[in-house]
């Protein structure tokens, strides 16, 4: 579990990919630990990205696909980010990732 705190947190990894591969989707399981703060969370695969804002303040799934993956393409990179900040743009608060899966 990635824990961020008073900072935006970001995970990234080049992830290989099978041959024939036509589309990847990407889950991520976030959450908000601070009652008084609104995070987003932020899923990439290459650069087709889904957002969920705000993240609730329990454990919730967000998912990215990526369809149309052109022949030949070894790898793609992943990414996962959480940003928690107050109504003047600080970045303040808590949120966590636990778990990132890819298929």
């Amino acid at each position: 579990m990635l824990v961020f705190e008073n900072y935006a947190g970001t995970f990234t990894q080049t992830v290989p990919v099978c041959p024939g591969t036509t589309s990847l989707e990407l889950e991520g399981f976030f959450t908000t630990l601070s009652d008084n703060y609104s995070c987003v969370a932020l899923l990439c695969i290459n650069s087709q990205c889904t957002y969920k804002n705000p993240v609730p303040n329990q454990w919730t799934v967000v998912a990215a696909r990526l369809d149309n993956i052109p022949s030949g393409t070894a790898s793609v990179t992943v990414s996962a980010r959480l940003n928690c900040d107050n109504s003047a743009g600080a970045v303040v608060g808590k949120g966590a990732i636990d778990w990132l899966n890819i298929g």
